[in-house]
């Protein structure tokens, strides 16, 4: 019997429906040496999935149980056997040649990281969910995705960097990264924290250029941290984390859903001695949460503490700092900032509210 090849690694907590769709598409995946991974963390028998109309050899069912959700993640992997990890969610579909493409590229390329885009899908049966095109990769090196981490260029980040469910990892990284550091998932991001910590293990990642994985409708923790810093604080606490402390490593200690990913990345490559003294990129953290800011006004979500902090931050900078921070957002908006979507008069308006937010006018 051959060894497992891929391990493909869902937790779940309290949306059996939901991940049970999510299971019965993994299983249409046209590369068979694989196993699926249920990590049912449930919270009471209620919401406690129900498996038995999906029989296959390949799913291995773990229940656990009112863990946090780093916890349940590395009970997860720490439960797997295949060469290379997966790690899905419950509202995540897989295009269904996604793991035969994998292993063709880690064949040819010998790669230890795999990532790719990710985009929404409304329903299982969106047809990019069947497409078997040819696509493109290119090879990137891991110092220069962490040095953009580092500098905030969160959004760069975002698009390539390995954040669990947009990527694949070999076991062989992801152990060599955990004997260095105890465990890969985190608080509090446990997405990001494991492809941070393996990143700084390997040379260089191939990075697909297509969207290989989809995200159904459904609230995440992510989600509800984007427009409810209550929420987020709350989600914390819970996890465990001391807030206080958690944001020492950035100026300003908004529980916004960019500051935290960036305060989390820091901490992560603090703890590997990647990084020793944080000399943070004021104009690009300036302008994620200048980002953040004009999110939060569009959809209407209260924003005055934010504004004031921004521009106390922004008074007590000195002049020539607080010059190079207003040309680059300028450089920035020229370049399509704070949204490359929409047209140059609705960024324009965007940047001169940012601006006015800055100088306190």
């Amino acid at each position: 019997m051959k060894p497992t090849y891929f391990s493909i690694v869902l937790p779940t907590r309290n949306r059996p429906e939901l991940a049970l769709r999510v299971i019965k598409h993994t299983l249409k995946q046209t590369f068979p040496n694989y196993e699926l991974i249920v990590i049912d963390n449930a919270t009471n028998e209620g919401n406690k999935l129900d498996l038995s109309i999906v029989k296959d050899s390949r799913i291995k069912y773990l229940r656990t149980g009112n863990l946090t959700m780093q916890d349940n993640w590395q009970y997860g992997f720490d439960n797997s056997e295949g060469e290379y990890i997966f790690m899905i969610e419950d509202k995540l579909l897989l295009n269904i040649y996604l793991l035969e493409r994998a292993h063709k590229i880690i064949q040819e390329e010998q790669v230890d990281i795999l990532t790719w885009g990710t985009a929404a899908c409304k329903t299982e049966f969106d047809p990019e969910l069947f497409k078997n095109t040819n696509t493109t990769w290119r090879k990137i090196p891991a110092e220069a995705i962490i040095n953009d981490g580092i500098n905030c260029e969160i959004e760069s980040y975002h698009k390539i960097a390995p954040r669990c469910l947009n990527s694949v990892f070999s076991r062989k990284t992801a152990e060599k990264a955990q004997s260095r550091v105890g465990r890969l998932f985190r608080t509090v991001s446990p997405d990001y924290s494991c492809g941070a910590l393996t990143l700084v293990y390997c040379s260089e990642i191939i990075n697909v250029h297509a969207n290989l994985a989809f995200v159904l409708p459904g609230a995440s923790n992510g989600e509800q941290s984007a427009t409810d810093a209550g929420a987020a604080l709350k989600f914390m606490e819970s996890s465990g984390v001391e807030v206080g402390k958690f944001f020492s490593v950035v100026p300003i200690k908004w529980p916004v859903i960019n500051n935290i990913i960036y305060a989390d990345l820091l901490h992560f490559w603090i703890s590997t001695g990647t990084i020793q003294n944080v000399e943070i990129n004021q104009g690009n953290y300036i302008a994620m949460l200048l980002k953040e800011i004009i999110f939060r006004r569009k959809n209407r979500i209260q924003i005055s503490n934010y504004t004031n902090e921004i521009k106390s931050y922004f008074r007590c900078l000195k002049s020539t700092d607080k010059l190079n921070i207003l040309l680059d957002l300028f450089k920035k908006f020229r370049s399509g900032w704070p949204n490359r979507f929409v047209g140059m008069r609705k960024n324009g308006l965007d940047f001169i509210y940012a601006v006015r937010v800055l100088v306190g006018l």
